[in-house]
């Protein structure tokens, strides 16, 4: 788990075991060592000094930033079932929106435990088990009023998706001699993109790739030539012309985008599933989709709900072996997103970004393009942009107190017999002296790791958004299967890099 967590513990405060809470009610997370007049608190290699008249406490423990986390995980636990139990939908939809509510704020907490103490492998565990929580009543919830604006539409399974059958397009696509002409398969293309449905969807990715030679040729045009898109189908239907596609030895990844086409139209079928696994395809919660299409679903989901952190993990712990461009991507942007709330660690999305390769036309230009973005208003990971530390001789107060060594600056000594005597070399005062401190200015030292002050930046410094017009931001290419957008990569949005909005995905 320690080594899942790594990219969110390298964001983290520091790697210490406690936390000096400020009275301001500040939180400072790192090595802590007490001093006779103040703490030195080491955190991420840096040293910071707060006299003690600024310190609250030391906490040890994360148990005291959790709360009542833990009872509203089980209260969560509790509701989920008598939500399964209620037979009203609207009543249902209340019991479970409350749950999620309560998960929430126990995810909240134990984010912030964790951002104090990630080295307790604990908090990372029951993160996890938060997470799955919180995925299983959101896909119970009835009602669509629990996500955030901006996210992509729910994807409800279809039953027999309507098919166009008379235009050109159409006879474009089943004729291998129209097809085999590039204006009139440009023109079928443009068309069934128009249509708006998941059939006009599988048509244009079908014909939007180069046409099958040889063995795999022929086992498309058989399939053509079958009833398959020359009638209407019932479920039974769709789910007989998934397994031909299924059956075939050539031509299969050729016609996948039908195959997903024909599955969700199968409905609750048996042998779906079945189905699906064979083409290489995943059903989860009666959704049809590739591996990386759920992947992206899921991470672009938590994103949505503002819950960078999760949607991290996910990545981590769960997506990092469907290794594709699209799950990579839309990883990297939760990851800048994380990073830009926390105001530290610029530098981890543009390591993310810089594995992400692409084949896209444009697309290599367009990952340069976010980097150099996100580096040029990156603040320093040393000051967080301040561009300068308080002074840790002076701990800020501009001048420097001597302590008598006589009495340890406590202003009285205990004689042998145990009286509390006024100390004669301090006359009680603690301090043999004040001058002002020479290692400062005006209780600060400047950072030598940046050349000058640099407020974080807001993600409209780093990148703007349109809406993927290509998927209508749905961030899929199918309404009703779990498919990413080409154009979008299954963000929903195509991102514009602020320092060259030109390098934008096609």
């Amino acid at each position: 788990m320690i080594r899942c967590l790594g990219v969110l513990l390298c964001l983290a405060s520091t790697l210490g075991a406690d936390v000096a809470v400020l009275k301001g009610g500040g939180r400072v997370a790192g090595r802590v060592v007490e001093k006779a007049d103040h703490y030195e608190v080491t955190v991420d290699g840096v040293l910071r000094t707060y006299t003690k008249d600024e310190v609250d406490r030391i906490v040890s423990s994360p148990k005291e930033f959790l709360g009542d986390a833990d009872k509203m995980i089980d209260e969560a636990r509790g509701d989920y079932q008598k939500a399964l139990n209620a037979t009203d939908p609207s009543e249902q939809n209340a019991i479970l929106k409350a749950a999620i509510a309560k998960v929430a704020q126990a995810r909240e907490a134990y984010s912030t435990a964790l951002d104090l103490f990630p080295e307790d492998g604990a908090l990372g565990k029951q993160i996890m088990i938060i997470m799955q929580l919180m995925r299983l009543l959101r896909e119970r919830v009835h009602l669509d009023d629990t996500r955030l604006p901006g996210a992509p539409p729910m994807i409800t399974r279809a039953t027999a998706p309507p098919i166009i059958t008379h235009d050109d397009a159409y006879a474009t696509l089943l004729d291998a001699a129209k097809r085999s002409d590039p204006a009139k398969r440009a023109a079928a293309v443009a068309a069934f993109k128009s249509q708006n449905t998941d059939f006009g969807t599988a048509a244009a990715l079908f014909l939007s790739q180069p046409e099958p030679a040889g063995a795999a040729g022929k086992s498309v045009q058989d399939y053509f030539d079958k009833p398959w898109l020359r009638q209407t189908l019932n479920a039974p239907g769709h789910l007989e012309a998934a397994k031909s596609i299924a059956a075939m030895s050539a031509g299969r990844d050729a016609l996948q985008p039908f195959a997903v086409l024909h599955l969700c139209g199968a409905g609750q079928e048996p042998d779906v599933e079945k189905t699906a696994k064979s083409l290489g395809l995943l059903v989860q919660n009666g959704i049809v989709g590739t591996p990386e299409g759920h992947a992206v679903r899921d991470i672009v989901n938590w994103i949505a709900h503002g819950e960078y952190d999760l949607a991290v993990l996910a990545f981590i712990n769960e997506f990092r072996a469907i290794d594709t461009p699209a799950v990579r991507f839309v990883w990297s942007y939760a990851l800048l997103r994380l990073v830009q709330a926390k105001k530290r660690g610029f530098d981890r999305p543009v390591s993310a970004f810089d594995t992400v390769k692409l084949s896209l036309t444009g697309g290599p230009e367009h990952i340069t393009a976010l980097e150099k973005s996100i580096k040029a208003v990156a603040v320093c990971n040393v000051c967080g942009g301040e561009g300068r530390f308080r002074c840790t001789n002076c701990h800020g107060q501009k001048e420097t107190k001597f302590y008598c060594q006589r009495c340890k600056g406590k202003g009285h000594t205990i004689s042998s017999l145990g009286a509390k005597l006024v100390c004669p070399a301090c006359l009680g005062k603690g301090i043999e002296r004040i001058v002002k401190c020479e290692k400062c200015k005006n209780g600060y030292v400047d950072c030598k790791q940046c050349e000058k002050p640099r407020p974080p930046p807001s993600m409209e410094d780093i990148v703007g958004a349109t809406v993927c017009s290509a998927c209508e931001g749905r961030g899929m290419a199918f309404r009703n299967a779990a498919v990413p957008c080409r154009a979008c990569l299954g963000l929903g949005a195509r991102l514009i890099p602020k320092a060259d909005p030109s390098k934008v995905l096609p």
